[in-house]
Parts: structure tokens; C-alpha cells; sequence
């Protein structure tokens, strides 16, 4: 798929407990999306989200570099990125990030 790509080794960390690389995180992004914008492609040709809880909702993950870069340049760094998304007050931003320190020593 045009944009992402998960090994096999990186599928594998979605058995048990292990923790998911940026790959992986990278790669449902994608997926959602396009499903995402299949849905406003079809939604514009005349057809249907769905209804109800089955309903297609508009959806957009940034890449898990967003934030980092964000973080350590500030807006000017990532504001290319953020052409595509124009949220509207019917639009919530759901932003989680997880941090893992390690002492080394």
C-alpha cells in the first residue's frame, strides 16, 4: 500500500503484550486513511456513508513523526502536514502518545 509498510515481524507484535513499533502505528494510519477518503470519494459520487453506528466518519492520523517534530521545531515544521486536515467544529482531534524512557547506566 501506497504510503506504509509492516513486515511480518512488525504484524507479529499484535499477538500478545508487545509493544507496537512506528511501523505498525505508521501503517493503520494509512489504512484509516484511505478508508477514509474512499468514503469522501463515494460520499461525493452521489453514494452513502452508511447510517447510524455503521456510518463511516471522517478520519485523519498523522504520521507518529508528527508530534516529535512538532515538539522540537514547533508549528512551522509540521504546517505542511496539516494542509489536508481542516477540522470543523463537528471534528475532534484525538491525540495520544505514549513515551517509553530507559535509564541506561
Amino acid at each position: 500500500m501506497p504510503g506504509a509498510a509492516a513486515s511480518n515481524k512488525d504484524l507479529r507484535r499484535l499477538q500478545g503484550l508487545s509493544w507496537l513499533n512506528d511501523e505498525l502505528v505508521n501503517f493503520v494510519g494509512v489504512l484509516i486513511n484511505k478508508r477514509s477518503d474512499d468514503a469522501d470519494k463515494l460520499e461525493k459520487e452521489g453514494g452513502s456513508r452508511g447510517e447510524g453506528e455503521t456510518r463511516l466518519r471522517k478520519a485523519f492520523v498523522f504520521n507518529t513523526n508528527f508530534f516529535t517534530w512538532y515538539g522540537d521545531s514547533g508549528f512551522a515544521k509540521v504546517k505542511r502536514w496539516t494542509r489536508r486536515v481542516r477540522p470543523s467544529l463537528s471534528l475532534s482531534l484525538s491525540l495520544s502518545i505514549s513515551t517509553l524512557s530507559t535509564a541506561q547506566g
